[in-house]
Formats: structure tokens, C-alpha cells, sequence
């Protein structure tokens, strides 16, 4: 027996009043989920522009430039929290200072090792090695402070040592520095008329260097003196083409901050024409030589070397270092 097709329930209708309210809902939910969904995602624009703006940004701002090589904020805050670990606050405005100087100069000094003339480097294992000279060992947060400490020694022991000879030409020399150069013409007049040089010194000389050494500073090469004194001017009239042996100087001024106003009465005793020069003072003219390149090297007007870093960048660094 056939069965009978059920009967199909025929679609709903809706009045034109229905069909109204229910489209007004529709578009009421609408608005009401796009509101929700507006003030959820400006909420986190909010906090997100917020952080943006009070760090990520503040971290990621250029604050040192050494000519193409940039240090941003997050650099120099680390490098505050690694030489400030454990330090009072205080010294955390001492070291910001002192941090963007050397920051600056180790950044020059890996410019300039690098580059001809002297194309030095220093590997990975030189590096490494020297963080594991540490007790506890170093992390590689120290690496730039570290690299450029490696590079100084090797412009210093294999670009200037080897250029220091092993002998020079050498002068005995004798001086005493006096408060005038009235003072000074009357004690060269004493000693002219024959008065002993190192009496009159340990009498009278303000430098308490020669007399320590009763005057006598004994066989020095060139620039050994500058070295150690801070005046080229001992140096510069003992090694003068015109210097007589057992003459005394003419009152010389010192053109150096501490000594201004004051003159030096020089003699040189003696004149070896190669004399083999002591370690010590071959140390003292390496040292010199690389403290002179840099100077030269920091100073090229080529350079470009800044420092974005006012007090308030510096506060909101200090800020963030120590929390």
C-alpha cells in the first residue's frame, strides 16, 4: 500500500510590522557589538600608546652617535645597571657622566683600531677568554667595554711598543721650578757666580719632584719628562739644538695649569749620543704615544661625536636602571 507524502508545513510569514521590529534589532545588535568591539580595542590602543610612548620609545631613541655608530637609550641604561649594581643611588648621576665620555672613547678607539692605518681586531675567543678572567665570569653586556679594552692594548703593544727604540739619544739633566722669574734671574745669577745648583734647589725649588730627586733627574730621553711631569718645557730646552752642556737656562714659564707663573731653571750635565733606554721608560713613551694618537684621533674635526643625553634623559635612565 502506498504511503501518503507527508505534508510539507509551509514557510512562516512575516507582517510588514514584524519584519520592521526585527530588522530594527538586527541593526541594534550591530551597533551594540561594534561599540563593545570599538571600546575593547581603544582600551588596548590606550594602554598599548601608553607604553609606547613612557618606554619603548624612550628605550629605543638614538642618545650617543660616534660618526655612523649609534647607542640608543636600552644600551645606555643596561650599561648603568651593570656599573651601578650594588651602588647608592647617588652615584648612579656620577656614573651617567661618566659613562657617556666612555661610551664615546671606546666607541673612537674601535673606529680607529680598526682602520688602517693599524687594522686591528680581536676575536671571539680573546673576548670570551677574557670574560672567564672574571670571578664571576662576565656576560656579554660587557662586550663593547670589554673589546675596547683589548684593542687600547693592542694599538699599544703591537701598533706604538714596537715603534719605541731600544736606544736614544739621552741628557742628563738638572732643574728646579721657582715662584717668579724675578726669583728665578736672582737664584741663575747666584748660580753663576758659582753657587751649587742642588743646594739651591733643595732650598728653594716648588717641584717636589726634583727635590725628592735633589734636582738631579738623571739620563732622560725625549719625552720621557712630558710623560711624567705634564710640561714639555723641561724636554723642549734640554734637547734644544742651541742647549749648552753646564749652562744654565735662561728663566723658562710653564705653560701648564698647575705650574702658570712659575719658571724653571734647566742644566743639562751631560749628553750620551745613544743610551739604551730603561723598560720603564720605554712603557712611559708607548703610553705617551697612544695617549697622543688619541687625542689626535678624538679631535679630527672629521669626527662626529654627540650626545643627546639632557638631565631630564638622563633622570628618566636613572629612573629605569634602578627599579
Amino acid at each position: 500500500m502506498a504511503s501518503k507524502k507527508r505534508a510539507e508545513k509551509p514557510p512562516r510569514e512575516f507582517t510588514k510590522t514584524q519584519l520592521s521590529r526585527w530588522q530594527r534589532e538586527k541593526r541594534r545588535q550591530r551597533i551594540i557589538l561594534g561599540l563593545a568591539i570599538f571600546v575593547i580595542v581603544a582600551a588596548i590602543s590606550t594602554i598599548g600608546t601608553g607604553w609606547y610612548i613612557t618606554e619603548y620609545k624612550p628605550l629605543h631613541e638614538t642618545v650617543i652617535k660616534v660618526n655612523d655608530t649609534e647607542f640608543d637609550m636600552a644600551y645606555f641604561v643596561k650599561s648603568l645597571k651593570l656599573y651601578g649594581e650594588g651602588q647608592p643611588e647617588y652615584y648612579y648621576y656620577v656614573l651617567a657622566d661618566m659613562l657617556v665620555e666612555a661610551i664615546q672613547q671606546n666607541e673612537l678607539i674601535r673606529q680607529g683600531a680598526t682602520s688602517p692605518p693599524m687594522n686591528l681586531s680581536v676575536s671571539e675567543e680573546e673576548i670570551t677568554e677574557e670574560y672567564n678572567n672574571y670571578d664571576p665570569p662576565l656576560t656579554d653586556d660587557y662586550r663593547s667595554f670589554v673589546e675596547a679594552r683589548l684593542l687600547a692594548e693592542k694599538i699599544r703593544d703591537e701598533y706604538f711598543a714596537p715603534q719605541i727604540p731600544l736606544s736614544a739619544e739621552q741628557r742628563h739633566i738638572m732643574a728646579m721650578l721657582l715662584e717668579s722669574e724675578s726669583q728665578a734671574n736672582e737664584v741663575r745669577d747666584r748660580l753663576t757666580a758659582g753657587e751649587d745648583f742642588a743646594a739651591l734647589a733643595g732650598e728653594l725649588s716648588l717641584d717636589t719632584t726634583s727635590k725628592e730627586n735633589y734636582v738631579d733627574l738623571g739620563w732622560q730621553a725625549y719625552g720621557v719628562l712630558a710623560a711624567t711631569s705634564g710640561t714639555a718645557v723641561i724636554d723642549d730646552y734640554a734637547f734644544g739644538a742651541e742647549t749648552e752642556i753646564g749652562v744654565v737656562s735662561q728663566p723658562i714659564a710653564d705653560d701648564t695649569t698647575t705650574n702658570e707663573g712659575y719658571y724653571w731653571l734647566v742644566k743639562v750635565v751631560e749628553i750620551d749620543e745613544d743610551r739604551q733606554i730603561e723598560e720603564g721608560d720605554r712603557e712611559l713613551l708607548t703610553n705617551k704615544a697612544f695617549n697622543d694618537w688619541f687625542e689626535e684621533f678624538k679631535n679630527n674635526p672629521d669626527n662626529v661625536v654627540e650626545s643627546y643625553l639632557d638631565d631630564e634623559k638622563k633622570e628618566w635612565a636613572i629612573s629605569y636602571a634602578l627599579r
